[in-house]
């Protein structure tokens, strides 16, 4: 009898099981206490069994009255009680024991059965069962076929967020695995010399994770990134020192001897053709050893990386044809092209995965972006309009665009010391102008926050989960090149044998 579970009743109503332990026990307090069937009913005892049924679900053993389940009919529950032969009752259950108390077994967990029980008993579903996951809740309720409108308004917001969540997880889960098996196939180069090192390459330049030398060869990406975005500052402003008709005369603004700065700009120029040369050929790497080369062209980061080496070849061409004096109107052209060259501090975002989790989170809150910006527009056009009217009687020269002008200054509480408005009907439009602008701005900051907290969590698993494959994938590759060489060397060796009993014979 151990484990068994009897229902306690209290004037007819069935309450939470008790184990038969407990209801044995009470049974002897009440006895001693000179009052044996209080709290049990006029007409319970342990000896009259009342109309029970019995529940075996995955070994551990429920009762309840029969009675209780005439409520739902066309629930598991209430289909199984209206059964009528064995045939019908196994079509609901997974065994049956006839007997005086019929027990009907289920091979399924019993978490959460307590739930489904009180749903006959008080005519709605509430989760007391803890730790259960959404999806087990809705598994649970889609088996014992129930509604879920019965659930508890409690429960319902609970259920559907997490059921939301859970959703969102196991399709995202999904999409990244399967993304993930499609990588690890075309990543397959085979295991001819070649392809092997193709393959190092491909690691060493795509996946910073995958070995030491691909750690240390993005520290020196990385290093030479920082170096580059220092050249490029450092030569802009050294050439801001020297006016182009006194560093042709030898001379400097500061009075000192040109060739100094003439120097200082051809070391950062060698400086600058050596780290554009080291993405140029990590770029042209990448691209000859990348499985498919059309994805890899498309792909945001490496248009990116492209776009970062264009400009210096065009800075050569045009370079040369400036100092022959042919096209020596393209200047500044050369300097707004060399201005793309910023674009290589996206490079980072390969190597950080809080950044890729920033833009992630931007894409998955656009929505919450896009209702920022439009009662940031929707405010900037209404206060303008008021302020542009409010000013008109001040005596200065507001245009519409100044008004707009200032109220996006003032909704982003940034401000602007140009204008301010002079008239009193102008500072009130500013005061509300200024109070809304808290509102907007930081009411959708918490659900921005929000998602960027939940993607970065995301693309930190997904990398560990990444890593951690590749890496059973290496050794389940080792193992089996182990085995098979085990294999072969079982076979040489018999072989081996065999020739020398030949021999023998």
């Amino acid at each position: 009898m151990s484990g068994q579970v009897y229902p306690a009743q209290n004037s007819g109503a069935i309450s939470v099981p008790l184990l038969v332990e407990d209801l044995e026990q009470n049974c002897i307090m009440k006895a001693s206490s000179g009052s044996p069937n209080q709290g049990y009913g006029p007409m319970f005892t342990p000896s009259i069994k009342p109309a029970l049924v019995c529940f075996n679900v995955g070994g551990k053993k429920f009762y309840a009255m029969k009675t209780n389940f005439t409520r739902y009919p066309s629930t598991r529950i209430g289909t199984l009680m209206r059964a009528s032969s064995v045939t019908e009752i196994l079509e609901s259950c997974d065994d049956y024991i006839p007997g005086e108390i019929q027990e009907f077994f289920f091979d399924r967990s019993w978490k959460g059965f307590n739930d489904v029980l009180d749903v006959y008993r008080v005519g709605h579903l509430h989760l007391n069962s803890g730790g259960l996951c959404a999806m087990r809740i809705k598994a649970m309720i889609e088996y014992w076929r129930l509604d879920e409108l019965l659930l508890d308004p409690c429960c319902a917001m609970k259920y559907y967020n997490d059921m939301k969540t859970c959703i969102l997880e196991i399709d995202d889960h999904t999409n990244t695995s399967n993304k993930f098996k499609k990588t690890l196939e075309s990543e397959d180069f085979g295991s001819s010399l070649p392809c092997r090192v193709r393959k190092f390459l491909w690691d060493l330049t795509e996946y910073p994770e995958s070995s030491f030398f691909a750690k240390m060869f993005s520290f020196l990406s990385m290093s030479i990134l920082i170096g580059s975005i220092i050249t490029l500052i450092a030569s802009s402003s050294v050439k801001q020192l020297i006016p182009e008709s006194e560093a042709n005369n030898g001379t400097t603004a500061l009075g000192e001897n040109g060739e100094k700065w003439e120097k200082a700009i051809i070391a950062l120029q060698v400086i600058d053709h050596i780290f554009n040369w080291f993405f140029i050929i990590e770029y042209f790497v990448r691209f000859i050893c990348s499985p498919r080369k059309l994805m890899f062209f498309f792909k945001a980061l490496n248009l990116v990386d492209l776009l970062a080496i264009f400009p210096y070849f065009v800075g050569l061409i045009i370079g040369d044809l400036v100092s022959t004096n042919i096209l020596a109107r393209l200047g500044r052209v050369l300097r707004l092209i060399r201005i793309i060259r910023i674009l290589r501090v996206f490079k980072f975002i390969r190597h950080f995965p809080a950044l890729q989790s920033l833009i992630s989170s931007l894409f998955n809150t656009a929505a919450e972006l896009g209702l920022l910006a439009f009662m940031i527009i929707l405010a900037a056009s209404i206060f303008g309009s008021l302020l542009y009217f409010a000013e008109q009687e001040s005596g200065e020269e507001w245009m519409f665009a100044d008004s707009v002008w200032w109220i996006l200054s003032t909704l982003s509480t940034t401000g602007s010391g140009e204008k301010k408005p002079s008239s009193i009907p102008g500072e009130i439009v500013g005061v509300f102008c200024l109070m809304f602008g808290i509102v907007i701005v930081t009411l959708p900051l918490p659900i921005i926050w929000t998602s960027y907290a939940v993607k970065y969590k995301q693309v930190v698993m997904t990398n560990q989960m990444k890593a951690m494959k590749k890496e059973r994938k290496e050794i389940g590759r080792k193992t089996t090149v182990i085995e098979n060489a085990d294999i072969i060397r079982d076979i040489e060796s018999e072989n081996m044998d065999e020739k020398e009993n030949d021999k023998k014979d």
